[in-house]
């Protein structure tokens, strides 16, 4: 039996509910409410109808399931602010080696800016090439720094971290993004 007053289990034919205190029972005013009554659960009753699992799904959920946030600003990146920060080091004159390999790292990061865009599954795979090639030239600058035997400009150590910090910074949010997750349908 169940309270009537607080919804609680109690023992069957108790007057007065010993968790709450008051009567177990409601005494009926018409016909009527007691017809309502016995077709309306009480609180209790509902309390023990198996509850779904609410928890796992976020009211957030279904406005991530698109390119926006973050994953905007990246793929913004890879699309515009990278090809054009390449192209103003082409305007500069500066045309050796690292520059191939800058036009060629932007030009893959922009075919993977489209394919996250356009939510392809196979983005996954462009991604870790991208940070592999990103990662590549991390460590191939890092090379260059360490075997100057000038003195290293400042400048250009600061550009080697950020450049680091941008890749794993972007790595780990391709890793744990509730948007990736529910966009692509699992992380990197």
């Amino acid at each position: 039996m169940f309270c009537a007053r607080c919804g609680e289990q109690i023992p069957t034919a108790s007057e007065i509910c010993p968790l709450c205190g008051r009567e177990t029972t409601l005494k009926p005013i018409s016909s009527t409410s007691v017809a309502l009554q016995r077709t309306i659960p009480t609180v209790g009753q509902l309390n023990a109808l198996p509850q779904p699992n609410l928890g796992a799904i976020s009211p957030l959920k279904p406005k991530l399931k698109e390119v926006g946030g973050w994953l905007m600003f990246f793929c913004i990146l890879l699309t515009v602010i990278i090809p054009l920060f390449v192209l103003l080091m082409a305007w500069s004159g500066d045309f050796g080696m690292e520059f191939l390999f800058n036009i060629g790292w932007a030009a893959f990061g922009v075919l993977t800016g489209f394919v996250i865009w356009s939510r392809q599954q196979r983005v996954f795979r462009l991604l870790w090439i991208y940070f592999g090639i990103t990662a590549v030239l991390i460590a191939l600058a890092v090379v260059n720094l360490v075997s100057t035997k000038d003195g290293v400009p400042m400048h250009d150590s600061i550009l080697v971290f950020r450049s680091a910090i941008y890749c794993v910074a972007w790595f780990v949010y391709f890793k744990r993004s509730d948007r990736v997750k529910t966009t692509f349908g699992r992380n990197l």
